[in-house]
């Protein structure tokens, strides 16, 4: 399930694999949210990448900050936290016009990922 290791004070705490991968999914996420914007520039693809990118960030800063503040590690979390990778891409895919996935699933895979958070 969910287990916390003991941090002393004033130790540091290696970054695992799984922690390395979600940033580097994150950054590809922003990366093409960005991107979707470059490609078809108006006011509508600048609303949506803004507010993904606000979105994707704010999920990112809450799940490093909990992770920080309580290490938490076990299998249950692990699959959250791909779980959640998978929601963030899918809400950063679903920014640009001539993608697979329109703006509602965006929604959707968003207000996954944000269940996920805890």
């Amino acid at each position: 399930m969910f287990t916390r290791s003991a941090i002393k004070p004033g130790e540091d705490r290696k970054a695992g694999w799984l922690e390395l991968f979600y940033d580097l999914a994150v950054v590809a996420a922003l990366g093409v949210s960005n991107d979707a914007f470059i490609e078809h520039p108006s006011f509508e693809t600048a609303y949506f990448s803004l507010l993904a990118l606000a979105a994707q960030f704010s999920v990112w800063l809450l799940t490093t900050l909990i992770h920080n503040r309580f290490a938490i590690d076990g299998i249950i979390y692990r699959i959250l936290l791909l779980l959640q990778m998978s929601g963030i891409l899918l809400t950063a895919i679903s920014v640009g016009e001539g993608s697979a996935i329109d703006w509602r699933g965006g929604l959707i895979s968003l207000g996954f990922v944000f269940l996920t958070i805890g």
